[in-house]
């Protein structure tokens, strides 16, 4: 089976109920379409809060966000070369809540058998009331965010609902600190080592006629159930391979583009490969078409040590908070923008894309390789949802050259999507 047919596997019902709507439509044309990949797509539209549909199908945004059309090859080399990281949550703003095990399993909740909900007294935060020597359970998160997801009315309780990857689990509270500090070392000795990294000189065949793009791209779409009013999303980028053994010149981004109700408004969370080899983890804002945030505005450099990074979006009063967890650490990014002169309220959709900037052409082997992008939980009204409910599939665009993406639910209700970049993969 080759990678179409795999993409194509995973439309499941939707491709025959849709093919079937295709054909009743060639009898008594209605509505001028097009097929892509085998998926009914609807003309784009320009105001994708009131898109109309075909069938169940939602009109594409227009607005694509592209960073290759905001930020050149030569221009990304230079931030590069003059890598300012973004600062880590300081620990005075990171909170712990730690569980005797024993209590965490008699007062989980559980809505679901990925998810943890759990009521516990606000004295708790930073303040463990266990035994030294029993299991325990921590909760290690920003503070602003257990403010945020609070939903207890009580001013001495607390509620959340948290996937449940979220809650570590240690033998004692010896083991719990003796890892974290293990971690503290490893962040530091890593920080250390990327503080001493250099951008790999420019590829030899670089030059100023070199440097006009060639830009491919494709995307996978999942349309907001519209009974739902979704405001936050969490869920995580896995980066699995990267090879540039030819000396090609190109960079490669791999996303989740989180699309608001707003046209023009988009949160973008990337997987950034580079032909000099490094590699990073980063958020772009998009706020009416504009890329609103420096490249290292929420940055985490994952050269050499391609790890899982999670990430946390979430809207507030026209607010945006962002963040990035390095799983490998533990460690936590922060920023948040403001759009309070005209603001977004939810999220309209949820895309994976794979795009490529060749840099004028591509004569050599490559490959990289993000799998999977996933969202794992969206928030609507006061409760935490599976993604494959609040959201549906919508469509594949075109295939492209250079680039490919996969997309399916999985057994969990989770969206997945699959990039990979290169030559003759």
């Amino acid at each position: 089976m080759n990678k179409k047919e795999e993409k194509m596997k995973h439309v499941n019902y939707g491709v025959i109920l849709l093919a079937l709507l295709f054909v009743v439509m060639a009898m008594v044309p209605m509505v001028t379409a097009e097929i892509n990949s085998g998926i009914l797509i609807a003309p784009s539209s320009q105001d994708n809060d009131n898109a109309t549909a075909v069938g169940n199908l939602q009109r594409l945004p227009a607005f694509r966000p592209g960073i290759n059309d905001k930020l050149s090859y030569n221009e990304e080399m230079g931030l590069i070369k003059n890598y300012t990281p973004s600062p880590s949550v300081p620990e005075s703003e990171i909170v712990q809540v730690i569980f005797s095990k024993a209590w965490f399993l008699q007062n989980n909740n559980r809505p679901k058998p990925d998810q943890v909900e759990v009521t516990f007294p606000k004295k708790w935060v930073n303040s463990p009331n266990v035994k030294t020597d029993e299991a325990v359970v921590m909760l290690r998160i920003p503070k602003k965010m257990l403010e945020l997801d609070n939903t207890n009315p009580d001013s001495g309780m607390i509620t959340v609902s948290y996937p449940v990857e979220m809650f570590e689990e240690f033998s004692n509270l010896n083991e719990k600190t003796k890892t974290l500090e293990e971690r503290r070392k490893a962040f530091e000795a890593r920080s250390s080592r990327s503080d001493e990294k250099q951008v790999s000189a420019l590829p030899q065949r670089m030059n100023a006629t070199a440097t006009t793009s060639i830009d491919k791209q494709v995307r996978a779409w999942y349309q907001r159930d519209t009974a739902y009013t979704v405001t936050k999303v969490i869920g995580m980028m896995n980066p699995t391979s990267y090879s540039n053994s030819g000396g090609e010149s190109f960079r490669n981004y791999d996303e989740r583009e989180i699309y608001l109700d707003r046209s023009g408004d988009a949160i973008e969370f990337i997987t950034d490969f580079t032909s000099s080899g490094n590699t990073y983890a980063w958020v772009a804002v998009y706020d009416e078409g504009t890329w609103s945030t420096a490249w290292n505005w929420l940055n985490i450099d994952i050269t050499g040590s391609l790890r899982r990074i999670n990430y946390h979006f979430y809207i507030t009063n026209g607010v945006y908070d962002l963040w990035l967890q390095d799983s490998s650490s533990g460690t936590w990014y922060h920023n948040s923008y403001s759009d309070t002169d005209n603001p977004s309220t939810r999220v309209n959709w949820l895309v994976g894309s794979t795009e490529v900037d060749t840099v004028g052409g591509v004569s050599n082997y490559f490959k990289t390789e993000t799998n999977p992008i996933r969202d794992e939980s969206t928030y609507s009204g006061s409760s935490w949802y599976s993604p494959q409910t609040t959201f549906d599939w919508n469509s594949y665009t075109s295939d492209d050259q250079y680039v490919y993406i996969n997309a399916w639910f999985d057994s969990s209700g989770y969206l997945n999507t699959q990039h990979i970049a290169g030559q003759n993969y």
